[in-house]
C-alpha cells in the first residue's frame, strides 16, 4: 500500500484557482477483549465521553496540552476567507524532528536549530511543537522565513506552519527550504499539496506531512500521536490529537490496531471533540509504515477519511503516527483509496 507523492493535484487545481482568481500508555486491554479486532468497530461505541476519554494516558504521553501559538494573532488567520481564496492557495505543513519513537535511554543531545524559508510564499501561521523553555522561535521580517533554536534528546520537537502562496504563474516554481544543523532539504511547493515523508537522520528522524487546504468550508486537518508497541497478542494502542489546519487541538482519538484471524492488518479508533462530544469512528488498514481509513459518523455514514504514516515501536519503546483527516468533500486532496476499509462485521476464526 504505497501512496505516490504526486504533482497531479497541484497541476490541476492550481491553474483552476488561478483562472477563478482571475488504560496505560501501552495497554490496549482497556479498549477491548481478546477478540476486539474481530468485533464490529473493535467494540468502540458512538457515545459521548469525558474530555480526553478521562484517560490519564494522554497526560502521561504529553498529548493533553495544546501546543501554544507563536503569535496568537497569526493563528487566527483562516484560509477559507473568500477574500483570501480568490488570490491565494494555502498549504498546511507539519515538521517533526528528533526521536519520533521516544527513547528515555538516549543521552546524546541533537542540535536542530535552523531556518525554514518559503521561496514564493509566506508563512501565515505558526505553532511550535513540544518546544521547551530553552527552545525559541524567531520570525523573519519578510514573513517568508522562520528560525528556531531546538535541541532534542529522548523525544522530538517540531513546527506546524500554514503557508500562503499567491495564485500567480511564478509561484509554481517556489519551494520550501528547511535548513538545520542536522538535516536540510528543499521541496517544491507543488509536492506539498500531498506529502507524507519520514527520513532517518542517524538515530533520529524527520517527518514531513503537508496538504493543500481547500478554499471553502470543507473541514480538514492534522492527526498525530502515539502508535504503541503491541502486547503478546499482537494488539497495540493508538492515542493522539485531532487538529485543525493551523495545528490547534480540536479533539482526541483513541483506538487499537493489530492483525485479524484472516490476516488483515486493521486499526480502529474513536474520535471525540475537546469537550468529549462524539465525532466519529475510524476504520482502516495499515502496512509498511502507512495507514489509511474511513471516518464513520453515527448511523454508519461515510463522513470522510484519514491517511498518514506511522513508525512502529521498537524494543518496547513507543511508536508514533502523523497524518491528516478530511471530510468527504475534501477527499479530492487525498490519494485514491488503495484498499477498502476493513469489514466491520465480526470475522470467523478458522
Amino acid at each position: 500500500m504505497r501512496h505516490k507523492l504526486t504533482h497531479r493535484l497541484f497541476a490541476t487545481l492550481f491553474p483552476a484557482l488561478l483562472a477563478t482568481a482571475c488504560g496505560g500508555p501501552t495497554d490496549p486491554e482497556s479498549l477491548g477483549t481478546d477478540n476486539a479486532l474481530e468485533q464490529d468497530y473493535a467494540g468502540l461505541d458512538e457515545a459521548d465521553e469525558a474530555p480526553m476519554f478521562g484517560d490519564a494516558s494522554f497526560a502521561l504521553l504529553d498529548e493533553a496540552a495544546e501546543d501554544a501559538a507563536a503569535d496568537p494573532s497569526e493563528v487566527g488567520t483562516t484560509p477559507t476567507d473568500p477574500a483570501l481564496a480568490r488570490d491565494f492557495a494555502h498549504l498546511s505543513v507539519t515538521l517533526l524532528w528528533g526521536k519520533l519513537r521516544p527513547d528515555p535511554r538516549e543521552t546524546d543531545v541533537t542540535d536542530w536549530s535552523g531556518v525554514l524559508h518559503v521561496d514564493g510564499g509566506a508563512i501565515a501561521a505558526v505553532r511550535p511543537i513540544r518546544f521547551e523553555a530553552q527552545d525559541a522561535l524567531r520570525r523573519g521580517d519578510d514573513r517568508s522565513t522562520l528560525g528556531w533554536v531546538s535541541h532534542t534528546r529522548p523525544h522530538h520537537d517540531g513546527v506546524h506552519v500554514l503557508i500562503r502562496v499567491p495564485l500567480t504563474p511564478e509561484a509554481r516554481t517556489g519551494s520550501l527550504n528547511l535548513r538545520t544543523v542536522a538535516y536540510s532539504v528543499q521541496i517544491p511547493l507543488g509536492q506539498l499539496t500531498h506529502l507524507e515523508r519520514v527520513v532517518d537522520v542517524g538515530d533520529n528522524q524527520v517527518a514531513i506531512n503537508a496538504f493543500l487546504v481547500r478554499p471553502d468550508d470543507c473541514p480538514t486537518g492534522v492527526l498525530r500521536g502515539h502508535w504503541s508497541a503491541p502486547n503478546d497478542r499482537g494488539v497495540g494502542r493508538i492515542l493522539g490529537r485531532w487538529m485543525s489546519t493551523d495545528g490547534g487541538v480540536q479533539g482526541h482519538l483513541r483506538g487499537l490496531y493489530g492483525t485479524r484471524a484472516n490476516g488483515e492488518q486493521v486499526f480502529f479508533a474513536k474520535v471525540i471533540a475537546a469537550d468529549g462530544r462524539f465525532i466519529g469512528r475510524l476504520a482502516g488498514h495499515f502496512e509498511a509504515g502507512e495507514f489509511e481509513g474511513r471516518w464513520i459518523t453515527r448511523g454508519g455514514e461515510h463522513h470522510g477519511g484519514v491517511i498518514g504514516r506511522y513508525r512502529p515501536a521498537e524494543d518496547g519503546e513507543g511508536g508514533a503516527f502523523l497524518g491528516r483527516w478530511a471530510e468527504r468533500c475534501g477527499e479530492t486532496t487525498m490519494p485514491p483509496e488503495r484498499t477498502p476499509p476493513p469489514e466491520t462485521r465480526p470475522t470467523t476464526r478458522s
